[in-house]
């Protein structure tokens, strides 16, 4: 399962074979650390990263924690995060707040008026086993964006 995704090389391109043109923006180029699939930041690296890792890009996710790139030993590919439900709750409900951000919401049906908790798409991508993504976009209504996670039998 590849979690380690390296930055883009460089791609000289342009007029001159090097990459130059009367302006460079390049500068940056080979200086991108690499990115770990298991830190998405939004929700198209989110779902990702939850139907398998091999789907993810460089681009969108956290620095990888790894200077040395052995994902075998990264403490992110152990440290799974529990969600406690209510009994016989099989799904929750999470809607995506400003900047990004998923919360988890405890009443369905109140919009954002009920009780919110704040958790970022690299710890719902870390969730143990047993809670899987509803759908691979995120659906809309008159509050804005949410999306389903449920637990499997």
């Amino acid at each position: 399962m590849p979690i380690r995704l390296t930055p883009p090389g460089h791609n000289p391109g342009g007029p001159d074979g090097q990459g130059w043109n009367r302006v460079s923006l390049n500068a940056h180029i080979g200086s991108e650390p690499a990115q770990c699939a298991l830190r998405p930041r939004r929700f198209p690296q989110f779902a990702d990263t939850m139907r398998s890792t091999q789907h993810a890009r460089w681009g969108g996710y956290g620095v990888c924690v790894r200077d040395d790139g052995d994902c075998g030993s990264c403490p992110l590919l152990r440290d799974h995060i529990r969600m406690d439900a209510a009994p016989g709750e099989d799904r929750v409900l999470f809607r995506i707040g400003d900047h990004d951000i998923p919360y988890r919401m405890a009443e369905a049906d109140t919009g954002w008026d009920g009780p919110a908790e704040k958790w970022p798409f690299e710890e719902l991508a870390r969730l143990e086993d047993g809670w899987v993504l509803e759908r691979g976009v995120p659906s809309r209504d008159e509050h804005g964006e949410f999306f389903w996670v449920r637990r499997t039998p």
